[in-house]
């Protein structure tokens, strides 16, 4: 056997170079994608917190007033000095008595859009959403169970959709699918 050499040392192949770097883009690929699945159903979860706590702050403003607060394309009516004014989501909502009803009416997490209500009566109303995991349990179905939008209401105003409600109490029936 002869003694090996500096100069006889032994590489890599390019081939073997390539099949590592392969299996690193496969594994790294895979993480990513489980990474995004996890991100969208955080935001779905935070979506579905944020209108539960619009709905809470909501009966409350109808324990103070008997009714619900107005609405105008999507937007909460109540804020401000004198009660009128339209509360931007994001902003506190305040009446024109004092009574904070939220520190801050939430904002969607996604930055292209916001959450819409609609004050179906004096004694009624329905918050939207529209939820990023279309097959989420929670996210409107249609007849045949495949995902669908909800349609009327002020969902229709937005070319991105709702697929999430939360309605008042005094409700059963959703809004109608398409």
């Amino acid at each position: 056997m002869l003694p090996k050499s500096k100069n006889n040392r032994h590489a890599f192949t390019l081939i073997e170079l390539l099949v590592v770097m392969a299996i690193i883009a496969v594994l790294s690929g895979l993480g990513l994608m489980g990474f995004g699945t996890i991100q969208v159903k955080s935001r779905d979860s935070r979506r579905k917190q944020d209108l539960a706590s619009i709905s809470k702050a909501l009966d409350t403003y109808y324990n103070d007033y008997g009714v619900y607060p107005g609405d105008t394309n999507g937007y909460i009516w109540g804020c401000g000095l004198d009660g009128i004014h339209i509360c931007n989501w994001g902003d506190p909502w305040q009446d024109g008595n004092g009574t904070l009803y939220m520190n801050s009416l939430p904002q969607d997490p996604a930055s292209n859009q916001h959450y819409l209500y609609d004050r179906v009566s004096d004694h009624s109303y329905y918050l939207f959403a529209r939820l990023e995991n279309e097959l989420d349990g929670d996210a409107a179905v249609n007849a045949a169970g495949d995902p669908s939008f909800y349609t009327g209401y002020v969902c229709d105003a937005t070319s991105l959709g709702c697929n999430y409600v939360i309605m008042s109490t005094n409700l059963t029936k959703k809004p109608e699918v398409n």
